[in-house]
């Protein structure tokens, strides 16, 4: 069955774009393996978003993604949002829209819809509240999407999407809804539960997506265009909404919901790689195995568009794949190793071929190992938004200064109490580890990952391909980030099981052995100083090589890092030194 192929450049979101040159190398490439459209939605961050609400980190979320009204802002809203930012994203998503035009492909989009509006709209037009969509356990404030269900909020949607069809040949754009600053009236996806405004309380959820379907196609017919929309609250990480199920006999041909359209199939099958999240936003990490299992399965469905997902760092090595496969689509692991081998050969030689794909399946079962601990956002939520990577292990965090203290804590992505952001294992109000039998499991299962990291890391030495160079490298830096890991849930463990109103005897035998957890502390502290310092060598004066880093001090946020990344890992090494006697408070030392 031939398939439409939608492809999707993924590059996570900095307040910085692509140029237009690496733009059209991607699309070119594109149309050279038959895709019909690429996605085009990436526009830079803005800290209006942030600023709208000062110390709230929620608005962090809705920065990542793209909404209608961040391009096309209507009349009505011209005087609560900012006008010169949505212009400039237009002016942009408008040049790439003229590449796509060249190479003879349509755009494709992503938008979160609906998405929040300032309290300052609502005050002046209360009718237009929807429901409260932000996170309890992540935000300061309550945000609001608008009401589809209003007449005039509806209207706002056809007039921006009118506009955005006029310069943009669209053919599918895909809502991402209950999340990120996203959200429809009494959804039961909504972080909140079900809510929303009196007024549309019996207005059933089918005939409210139905309505919102309905403003963006008013608006692209207007502008003479025919779209196929597409709407999903399924997002991997609660329970899916299963009472969108309903409606799919109620869509249009060019209608998705959730994945299926009016006759219950899967009409497009979304190529996301099961193990990227368990490393995103780290990047360039060689997930090719995971890459030729999903791309098998999403090709061999029922489905009759195939939306590729390309991982930013290893992209190349992704659509080679990609062309081999659409050229002798294969099923079975036979078929994946021998298209494998043969991409493997083209870049490094028949003789070495096969260590290379080695590689890639030791690579492959190392995330794997971590993926199995459900800790799908390991160095998002880990090292971005919990600053593991340059927060410094100490048993008396609030004891801190604000020199050693400052330059991390006002990036935790997390919006409760103090104690909770001293809390290592913390994220934004969930354990995923906590105690002994699960610090154990994670200690086991890390370290059996790094294993298979480092032998896939020789490997790839052993190729002594220049090509390789930058892919060991970020093997050698994911692992030191892995080992960090490693050691806050350690460290955590044992000051979870410390009493901290009790006063160490010091008693005056000799010889006398120390409290077992102070020995712990010193230890992990020692290896996690040792580790640092090997991951500031790695990463040298390239930090953004391998994470998202910010070009400017001031752009540095709860998902981005600053460009003194390696100064502030020194730092928290210093102060880890500093501070590393602070344990004698809680434990007898040795005295021998």
């Amino acid at each position: 069955m031939q398939k439409e192929i939608l492809m999707n450049y993924f590059k996570e979101r900095s307040y910085e774009c692509e140029s237009m040159d690496d733009f059209e190398n991607k699309v070119a490439r594109a149309a050279e393996l038959g895709a019909a459209q690429v996605f085009i939605e990436d526009i830079p961050k803005d800290h209006t978003y942030l600023e709208c609400c000062p110390g709230d980190p929620y608005p962090n979320w809705g920065m990542l993604l793209t909404n209608l009204f961040k391009i096309i802002v209507p009349n009505k809203l011209r005087e609560f949002l900012p006008v010169e930012y949505a212009q400039r994203n237009l002016e942009l998503l408008k040049e790439r829209g003229k590449i796509l035009e060249k190479y003879g492909l349509k755009a494709a989009l992503v938008l979160v819809e609906p998405f929040y509006l300032p309290e300052s709209v609502y005050q002046a037009h209360p009718s237009w509240r929807g429901p409260r969509c932000d996170h309890p356990r992540r935000s300061k404030y309550m945000y609001y999407c608008p009401c589809i269900d209003n007449e005039e909020v509806r209207e706002m949607y056809t007039e921006a999407m009118e506009k955005l069809c006029r310069h943009i040949n669209i053919g599918y754009i895909r809502l991402y809804t209950n999340d990120s600053g996203g959200g429809l009236c009494w959804s039961s996806g909504l972080y909140n539960g079900a809510n929303g405004p009196a007024a549309c309380r019996d207005i059933g959820l089918p005939e409210r997506i139905l309505g919102l379907f309905d403003a963006f196609e008013k608006g692209a017919s207007k502008a003479g265009r025919n779209i196929m929309l597409e709407i999903t609250s399924n997002i991997g990480f609660k329970e899916n909404e299963h009472t969108m199920d309903a409606m799919w006999p109620l869509l249009k041909d060019n209608q998705i919901v959730n994945g299926k359209n009016n006759k219950g199939q899967q009409t497009v099958s979304h190529i996301v790689p099961e193990l990227y999240e368990t490393v995103r936003p780290f990047y360039g990490l060689p997930l090719m195995a995971d890459f030729a299992n999903q791309l098998e399965l999403a090709y061999f469905s029922d489905s009759s568009i195939v939306d590729v997902q390309i991982l930013e760092g290893y992209s190349q090595e992704y659509c080679n794949y990609l062309e081999l496969f659409l050229k002798n689509p294969v099923s079975g692991f036979a078929g994946k190793i021998a298209l494998m081998s043969s991409l493997a050969e083209s870049i490094c030689g028949a003789g070495k071929a096969e260590r290379l794909v080695n590689a890639w399946f030791h690579a492959d079962e190392a995330i794997h190992r971590l993926k199995a601990l459900y800790m799908d956002c390991i160095v998002m939520m880990g090292h971005l938004h919990q600053r593991w990577i340059n927060r410094p292990l100490v048993p008396f965090p609030h004891e801190l200064n604000a020199d050693e203290k400052d330059y991390y804590r006002k990036f935790i992505f997390q919006a409760t109490t103090e104690t909770q952001a001293d809390d290592l294992m913390n994220f934004q109000g969930m354990d995923f580890i906590r105690g002994f039998t699960a610090t154990r499991i994670a200690r086991h299962s890390v370290t059996k990952a790094v294993s298979l990291l480092c032998t896939a890391t020789e490997e790839m030495k052993s190729l002594e391909h220049g090509g390789m160079d930058i892919v060991v490298k970020r093997m050698s830096a994911f692992t030191c980030m892995m080992k960090t890991f490693m050691h806050v849930a350690m460290y955590q463990e044992v000051l979870d099981r410390t009493d901290y109103g009790s006063v160490p005897q010091f008693v005056t035998r000799w010889p006398y052995s120390a409290d077992e957890r102070l020995l712990s502390l010193d230890r992990i502290c020692r290896d996690e100083i040792d580790n640092t310092y090997e991951l500031i060598s790695i990463l040298g004066n390239h930090a953004n090589a391998f994470l998202p880093v910010a070009q400017r001090p001031e752009d540095e946020d709860a998902t981005v890092l600053g460009p003194d990344i390696t100064a502030q890992m020194h730092k928290k090494i210093q102060t880890m030194f500093t501070h590393m006697r602070d344990v004698d408070r809680l434990y007898e030392s040795n005295n021998k």
